[in-house]
């Protein structure tokens, strides 16, 4: 018998822009939406929101058009998605490399209720090679890849 496939979840009106979906690991689930100037949090039975990442967010007016999805204005970040890497190293944590110099950017996501987010907090633990692709190794160790031009490839163990 031939394999269909079947709607589950649909969302519209979102960005031309999306760069890339990261599906996050269970208790909280759902997704993040990453464009090239902001992040959306979507959930199919939950609160969604968009966190603005610099002033370039506002420049298309895509994300005002935004329905039923609060806006988070973080534009004093002058984080820039385009290029960028991402890994989730935890349930509740993701690390980001960002394109042209690799500076690293874990956002931290800030829980309301067990299963719920609220919010993202952006840190940044510092510079590496910038990476192409990354993979984790459990919480602990990311492998970040890059070409020989940009540095190599990096091992990086993360500590708390």
């Amino acid at each position: 018998a031939e394999r269909l496939p079947h709607l589950i979840w649909a969302s519209h009106r979102l960005p031309h822009d999306i760069l890339q979906i990261v599906p996050l690991h269970l208790p909280i689930g759902g997704m993040l939406a990453l464009c090239s100037n902001a992040v959306i949090y979507m959930k199919e039975h939950g609160t969604s929101f968009c966190q603005t990442l610099n002033p370039c967010a506002a420049l298309g007016g895509e994300i005002a058009q935004l329905k039923g999805i609060d806006i988070k204005d973080e534009n004093s970040l002058e984080i820039q998605l385009t290029g960028c890497s991402v890994v989730v190293l935890s349930p509740t944590t993701l690390l980001f490399s960002v394109q042209p110099l690799g500076r690293l950017y874990c956002a931290h996501l800030v829980l309301e209720t067990r299963d719920v987010v609220a919010d993202i907090v952006w840190t940044s633990p510092g510079m590496a090679s910038p990476a192409s692709s990354m993979c984790s190794f459990g919480e602990e160790f990311v492998f970040l890849a890059a070409s020989a031009s940009a540095g190599g490839c990096s091992l990086l163990k993360m500590t708390p």
